[in-house]
């Protein structure tokens, strides 16, 4: 078991955002609903490859299949651990609205 406290103080650590999915290309907040990456959104992955080379110590992803897919594609040889405190927060009604109908903050 890796103790993620101390394996993430070891090395520098780097945040990544998901690739696209149908719902961001639609222009839709999909929050907490599970959605897969798009055919771009996995060529955006592909195109972060280069981050494997690293020896990271822990690849983190939310559970969100978007999440774990783009970290494997982006990061292939090193095993994903799924956090699902990572997850994105669930957006209530707005979940699968156009972004225009986000109130703003």
């Amino acid at each position: 078991m890796i103790d993620l406290e101390s394996a993430l103080l070891r090395r520098p650590f780097v945040f990544m955002r998901h690739g696209k999915t149908p719902m961001n290309a639609r222009g839709l907040i999909c929050g907490a609903t599970d959605v897969p990456l798009s055919s771009e959104g996995e060529e955006q992955a592909r195109r972060a490859a280069w981050l494997g080379r690293y020896p990271w110590s822990c690849v983190a992803s939310s559970g969100m299949q978007r999440a774990q897919h783009t970290a494997r594609l982006a990061v292939g040889g090193h095993s994903v651990i799924a956090l699902p405190g990572l997850n994105e927060r669930h957006w209530g009604q707005l979940e699968l609205a156009p972004l225009a109908e986000q109130t703003p903050y």
